[in-house]
């Protein structure tokens, strides 16, 4: 009698270990068939995931792993192609800023990617890159074009103060400072003539923020200080002429 409730005994526990090992290979399986028919990668490893997080037995841990593994690789994979097809794009255009973000972007999402280091050596020259493709465009400049060159060596000098490429734009400075003050003379006789104050002003400040204390950015200080003093008389004036009555008050009234 003993020994036919233990022999029960057993073989219930083998068929209850069996129908429980074929439970969780059956979720298993359904887990991977419903994952496979998730729209997106990003939604097949959210599903294995939560899968996952059931799990207490250790083999269906690992086997979810494996699943996980394998996804993030398509994921890496798939924004890899995405970002080669950036890169190419933004280096045609010289638009290096927006390719440091995406390489970092992608380096931060995928930290143990194989294609790290070659990223890396690959951000590492892109500050070279934006140093050159700056001097380039005040070297494309017309010569004649001085305002726009003042800007162009103002915003390199403040973005590479240490740039590979600050003599030749020093040279270019010194090469075009009087020149530019000649043409910038004539131009300001043009707006004085019609006291067109905020144009003058706009017209001295490229020359100003460059050449900061030369002999001839003190002298258009000191004329910039006027057209500012005639903005504020006019100011004054407008504000008398309205506390009088209007464009129609007594000019009497307005002194």
């Amino acid at each position: 009698m003993i020994v036919l409730v233990v022999v029960g005994l057993g073989g219930g526990a083998f068929w209850f270990f069996y129908y429980n090992q074929q439970r969780l290979e059956n979720e298993y399986l359904h887990m991977r068939s419903e994952a496979s028919r998730q729209p997106t990668l990003e939604a097949r490893l959210a599903y294995v995931q939560a899968y996952q997080n059931r799990q207490k037995k250790q083999v269906y841990i690992e086997k979810a792993q494996k699943e996980i593994d394998g996804l993030q690789k398509q994921m890496e994979y798939r924004e890899l192609k995405v970002l080669k097809t950036k890169q190419a794009d933004l280096t045609a255009e010289a638009n290096y800023e927006q390719l440091m973000v995406f390489i970092d972007a992608f380096m931060s999402r995928f930290p143990q990617s194989e294609h790290n280091p070659t990223l890396k050596r690959e951000l590492a020259q892109i500050p070279d890159l934006i140093d050159k493709r700056d001097f380039d465009r005040i070297a494309a400049l017309p010569p004649e074009q001085y305002t726009e060159i003042a800007s162009a060596i103002s915003a390199y000098l403040q973005e590479h103060p240490q740039g590979a490429h600050i003599r030749e734009v020093e040279q270019i400075s010194r090469r075009i400072e009087k020149p530019y003050y000649q043409q910038l003379r004539l131009e300001l006789k043009d707006c004085e003539k019609f006291q067109k104050w905020q144009k003058c002003i706009a017209l001295l400040t490229p020359y100003i923020e460059l050449y900061k204390d030369s002999t001839y950015a003190l002298r258009l200080r000191r004329q910039r200080d006027n057209y500012q003093r005639n903005i504020q008389g006019e100011a004054i004036l407008s504000s008398l002429r309205e506390q009088a009555g209007g464009s129609d008050a007594d000019p009497v009234r307005l002194k």
